[in-house]
This record gives C-alpha cells, sequence and structure tokens, in this order.
C-alpha cells in the first residue's frame, strides 16, 4: 500500500512538472504569420498586392512585448501587352490604404517582365491592412492616370 501511495504521488509530480513545463513554453512567446492578398484591376492594368505578416509577442517578467515584420509585394501587369508597352518608361503608384501609404515610382521599361513589374518592400513594428479593407491604387504613367479598388480576394 505505501509503494502504491509513492508512486502515485510520483506520478502526480510529474504530472505537474510536465504542466508547468508546457505553460512555460506556450505563454512566453507566441508566433504568428498572415497573409493577406488583394486584387483588381482597371482597363490597362491589373494588379495584386500580398502582404505577408509575420507577429511575435512575448510576456516576460509580467510585461507583453509584441513586434511585427511586414513584407508585401505589389505586382502591376499592363493588360494591354505588348501592344504599347514599350512606350511605358516611368510608372508612379500610390497605394493607400487605413493603416499605411505606399508610394513611389518604378522604370517600366528596364524592370518589365512580360508586362510585368513587382514593388517590394519590408518594415518592422509598423500597423498593416485588417484584410477587409479596400484599398486604393493609383497608376500614373504616360499622362494617364487609373484608379483600382483592390478587395481581399
Amino acid at each position: 500500500m505505501l509503494k502504491q501511495k509513492k508512486s502515485v504521488i510520483y506520478l502526480s509530480g510529474l504530472i505537474l512538472i510536465a504542466s508547468v513545463v508546457v505553460f512555460y513554453l506556450v505563454s512566453h512567446t507566441n508566433q504568428s504569420n498572415k497573409k493577406n492578398i488583394y486584387n483588381g484591376e482597371s482597363n490597362n492594368w491589373s494588379a495584386s498586392y500580398t502582404v505577408n505578416i509575420n507577429e511575435t509577442s512575448n510576456h516576460k517578467d509580467n510585461n507583453l512585448k509584441y513586434s511585427n515584420v511586414i513584407s508585401s509585394n505589389l505586382c502591376l501587369s499592363y493588360k494591354k501587352y505588348p501592344k504599347g508597352s514599350d512606350t511605358i518608361k516611368i510608372i508612379e503608384y500610390n497605394l493607400k490604404s487605413l493603416s499605411r501609404k505606399l508610394r513611389g515610382e518604378v522604370n517600366f521599361s528596364s524592370q518589365n517582365k512580360a508586362g510585368k513589374v513587382e514593388i517590394t518592400n519590408s518594415n518592422k513594428n509598423i500597423a498593416y491592412e485588417n484584410g477587409d479593407e479596400e484599398i486604393q491604387l493609383t497608376i500614373k504613367w504616360n499622362g494617364k492616370e487609373e484608379v483600382i479598388k483592390l478587395k481581399k480576394g
């Protein structure tokens, strides 16, 4: 009987220690990866905007530390390629969401791959799109301008 009691106490102790270790590992560092893809098109352009979100939270000494790395890829495709694409030199883009803006210029004539150009961006600890919002993308080229509404797809 005494031997059986010792076994139960020993087993209970092991379960308690294992539970504490598992709780410690789970509660101290959490990491999640998300991917949001937005698509849209206008008369001359189609666009795809991919946002990769890597979030890390860490609980230590009753403090919560949070960080994220947001990498994005904006792919612009000229729908009438190859017709007229040789006259496109510079594309200006302006992407606006509720949480951030991405704007700039790209040399279409040197980066054009079969009528497509890709713009990549990476930032740390910034706000990002919630997934459901509509994003506005304005493209300017050769004195023309088109606005594309990007929606999660």
